[in-house]
């Protein structure tokens, strides 16, 4: 059984860990210009398509339950360390356009796909 908060429709933009440290290598090697970039993906993917995208690569086929927003808010406000106001913006879209981080390094980000794909090696 995998929990998803909200109905798994909202969409996030995971970069894979090795892009993101290449990209920082990179900028190291260039020198920081103190401007600020978004580290995203390639593209943006709903929560429900990340499960069904990580569940194939890792040949299983979890029973997803979607959890109420409101459940979520209220375990939130029961447990010191989870952020109450975190929580509640967890269900809308999160999503970077990677183009100014790679025109800064020269790194372009591999697909969510093409990422979950090495969980099979």
């Amino acid at each position: 059984v995998l929990p998803v908060p909200g109905d798994g429709e909202y969409r996030r933009q995971p970069i894979h860990v090795e892009d993101f440290c290449l990209a920082g290598l990179r900028l190291l090697e260039r020198g920081l210009s103190g401007q600020a970039l978004d580290a995203g993906g390639a593209q943006a993917i709903s929560m429900n398509e990340l499960v069904k995208q990580l569940a194939s690569a890792l040949n299983r086929s979890p029973r997803v339950v979607h959890l109420p927003g409101w459940l979520n808010r209220g375990l939130g406000r029961l447990r010191s360390e989870l952020d109450p106001e975190l929580l509640s913006v967890f269900d809308t879209d999160d999503v970077a356009d990677p183009a100014a981080l790679t025109a800064a390094t020269g790194i372009v980000p591999r697909s969510f796909q093409e990422g979950a794909g090495d969980l099979k090696s």
